[in-house]
């Protein structure tokens, strides 16, 4: 997937090895609380500063300032690699 930048204006890059902020200089590798986000393989920011990162498996976890929330299977989402997201003409998701 393509990177996807943030309001403030730093990139969000997808890897093999993780989610990486680039701010024009320096790659950052993005570390928060709890487990690693393992294998992301697409990311959306949105206006409101949160990042949306869906995982290989399904999973899907919502970042704002630097606190996390993972939803998975459990939440009603497919565990297939599938998961995609939409924005609407207005920017909702």
């Amino acid at each position: 997937d393509s990177p996807t930048q943030a309001p403030e204006g730093h990139l969000w890059v997808i890897s093999p090895s993780g989610l990486f902020r680039f701010d024009g200089v320096q790659f950052e590798r993005m570390r928060l609380p709890g487990a690693p986000i393992r294998r992301p393989v697409a990311a959306w920011t949105f206006a409101d500063g949160s990042l949306w990162v869906v995982h290989d498996r399904g999973a899907l976890t919502r970042v704002v300032d630097g606190r996390r929330t993972t939803f998975t299977e459990r939440d009603g989402l497919p565990a297939v690699r599938g998961v995609e997201l939409a924005r609407d003409h207005d920017g909702v998701m």
